[in-house]
C-alpha cells in the first residue's frame, strides 16, 4: 500500500524524500523507497526533477539534499534549537561553542556562537573540516563512539599532552572511546593552539545528528571549571533532546 494521500502524490513523495534526506546524511534509492512507500519509477522522475534544481546531490546510488525543509514559524525547528543551545551555552561558558554535522565521512563545523568582545578567537569557522585520522581530540573521539567510524589499525594516532604529541597504538585508542559514558567526553589538556574542546553527540529520534562542543582557551584557572562546563555541556544536550 502507498503512503501517499493527496492529490498530488509525487509532489507528496518528494516532500516525503526530502524530509528524510534532511534527517541522515546520505541514502539510497532503495532507502528512500522504503522510507516514502513511493513506487521507485516515480521517486527516480522526483529525485531526478530535483537534481536539475540543485536541491539534492547524487554520488554513485547515494543521495544527500543540498536544502534544509524548515517551517519558519515552528519555535522548535532543529535548526532553532542548534541556534538557541549554541547562543546559550556560550553565554554560561563564556567560550565559543560549534554545532559538527558528519557528512561524507567528514566532521564538520555548520554553525558555532562566539562571545562577544572575545580577545581570543578559535580558528575553526564555519565550514571546518575536523581531520579523524590524527588527532583523538573530544570531538574525534565522539564521533567514533557514535560509531561514526572506526579506529584503523593503519592510521598513527595522536593525543596531546603537555602541549606534546604523543603517539597512541590502535589498541590503546579503541581503549580509551570504549570509556566514553553517556557519549560524552572532554581533553584534560591544551592543544599547541592553547585550545581543548568538550564534546558531546547528539540524537534525533535515537539517530545520531550532530555533535555540540565547546572550545574552550588556556586560562591558568581553567581546570577549576572543568567539571562544571562538562556538566553545561551535558544539561545543554539534555536539553536540546527534549525539544527535538
Amino acid at each position: 500500500m502507498k503512503y501517499a494521500q493527496t492529490s498530488t502524490p509525487s509532489l507528496e513523495y518528494g516532500i516525503l524524500a526530502l524530509k528524510a534526506l534532511n534527517n541522515r546524511a546520505l541514502l539510497s534509492l532503495e532507502d528512500l523507497a522504503c522510507l516514502t512507500r513511493a513506487p521507485k519509477a516515480t521517486l527516480l522522475r522526483v529525485l531526478d526533477t530535483f537534481q536539475r534544481f540543485n536541491l539534492i546531490e547524487r554520488k554513485q546510488k547515494l543521495y544527500k539534499s543540498t536544502v534544509l525543509l524548515q517551517p519558519l514559524n515552528s519555535e522548535n525547528s532543529f535548526q532553532q534549537v542548534i541556534r538557541s543551545t549554541l547562543f546559550n551555552l556560550c553565554l554560561q561558558t563564556g567560550c565559543t561553542c560549534e554545532w559538527y554535522i558528519y557528512n561524507d565521512n567528514k566532521l564538520i563545523i555548520s554553525d558555532r556562537e562566539e562571545p562577544e568582545n572575545s580577545e581570543i578567537s578559535i580558528k575553526a569557522k564555519i565550514g571546518f573540516i575536523r581531520r579523524t585520522d590524527r588527532e583523538l581530540e573530544a570531538v574525534v573521539r565522539i564521533a567514533c563512539a557514535a560509531g561514526l567510524f572506526r579506529i584503523s589499525p593503519q592510521i598513527h594516532y595522536e593525543i596531546i599532552k603537555e602541549g606534546r604529541r604523543i603517539p597512541v597504538a590502535p589498541a590503546c585508542a579503541k581503549r580509551q572511546i570504549k570509556k566514553i559514558k553517556n557519549l560524552a567526553t572532554y581533553d584534560r589538556s591544551f592543544n599547541n593552539n592553547g585550545i581543548r574542546r568538550y564534546a558531546a553527540a547528539v540524537k534525533k529520534n535515537h539517530v545520531f545528528s550532530g555533535i555540540l562542543a565547546i572550545a574552550e582557551h588556556y586560562t591558568p584557572d581553567a581546570d577549576q571549571f572543568s567539571s562544571q562546563k562538562f556538566d553545561l555541556l551535558q544539561k545543554a544536550v539534555s536539553q536540546m533532546q527534549q525539544l527535538i
